[in-house]
């Protein structure tokens, strides 16, 4: 299990897998389980891919992903509206 909980100091306890595409852009998915990334630092990753399994680290009270697509600006995150479709 991780360190998990409504305090927002967890916040850093969020296992997560950033993803940098080739315009720059960026996804993160966070409140991935201890221990429960599959990919690596530098792996080449496509749609469909299993990044990692959810599981209670971080500042929540449940399981659940936490998805953040956004670009940098100024050395800022940027957040980037999306639509999920399959």
């Amino acid at each position: 299990m991780g360190k998990y909980g409504l305090d927002k100091d967890l916040a850093d306890d969020a296992n997560f897998v950033a993803i940098v595409h080739k315009d720059q852009t960026y996804d993160e998915y966070l409140h991935l389980g201890k221990d429960s990334v599959v990919v690596t630092t530098g792996q080449k990753v496509s749609r469909g891919d299993v990044l990692g399994y959810t599981g209670l680290p971080g500042c929540m009270s449940a399981p659940h992903l936490h998805l953040n697509v956004f670009k940098t600006k100024g050395g800022k995150a940027v957040s980037i509206p999306i639509s999920l479709s399959r």
